[in-house]
């Protein structure tokens, strides 16, 4: 119930539902110095708008730029990298493919983490250790206990933080994690969705079902129709 409704269902011009949360959970990687999850998220972004290519610009710059609002609004100083991100707006318009804009985003993305993440990750110091359970160890059972003990963190503090930081509870910033993934093994996989949902730490069949609708406003295999290579 304390959960944020999800965003409409993906249309041209609009974000993929749940954006918002999502784009928080990347901030808080970037300001915990990790900038691999942020490139995938922002490639699977990419996949997604070449239904669409005229949002493919538009899209990428405003991910960028909502990236950027995300890490201010959780205490990083971005007087920096908005520098660097006016320089990739300049050069967005001179970019002719997905890959290139990815590869300019990313040197943003980069200035963010060098600038930021070490005032932040001296002020919350367990946070990193978190953020990586989180990004690398999603498809494990019972991640919140077992990050509570290699952090030797409270459960807690770490859930309160979390919710501080992205708007969203332990439970929904690991779920959105292991749909991200979810998503991209269903548009660039030929596996089954039983297989995809064991695969990012979802052994019933119908709770990932629930989950991805949740998160996506479409079914594992409605999504696979539309997005799949």
């Amino acid at each position: 119930d304390s959960e944020p409704v999800p965003s409409p269902k993906h249309a041209k011009g609009r974000r993929p539902a749940g954006a918002t949360v999502e784009v928080s959970i990347m901030a808080l990687s970037l300001l915990c110095g990790r900038t691999k999850e942020c490139r995938a998220f922002m490639a699977d972004l990419l996949d997604e708008y070449k239904r669409y290519p005229e949002q493919i610009k538009p899209g990428i710059i405003r991910v960028v730029s909502e990236l950027l609002d995300a890490v201010k609004r959780q205490g990083g100083d971005i007087e920096k990298a908005w520098e660097a991100y006016a320089a990739f707006v300049d050069a967005a318009n001179t970019l002719n493919t997905p890959e290139e804009l990815l590869k300019a985003a990313e040197k943003v993305l980069r200035r963010v983490a060098r600038t930021c993440s070490v005032d932040f990750m001296d002020r919350y110091v367990y946070m990193p250790a978190v953020v990586t359970v989180l990004q690398k160890e999603y498809a494990r059972e019972k991640l919140l206990t077992e990050t509570a003990k290699s952090t030797g963190v409270a459960l807690s503090t770490i859930t309160r933080s979390l919710e501080h930081k992205t708007g969203a509870n332990f439970s929904e910033v690991l779920g959105r994690i292991r749909i991200l993934h979810a998503r991209r093994l269903l548009r660039t996989t030929a596996l089954p969705a039983t297989s995809i949902a064991k695969l990012v730490g979802i052994h019933d069949q119908a709770n990932f079902g629930k989950l991805f609708k949740r998160y996506c406003r479409d079914t594992p295999g409605a999504y696979r129709a539309r997005f799949r290579k």
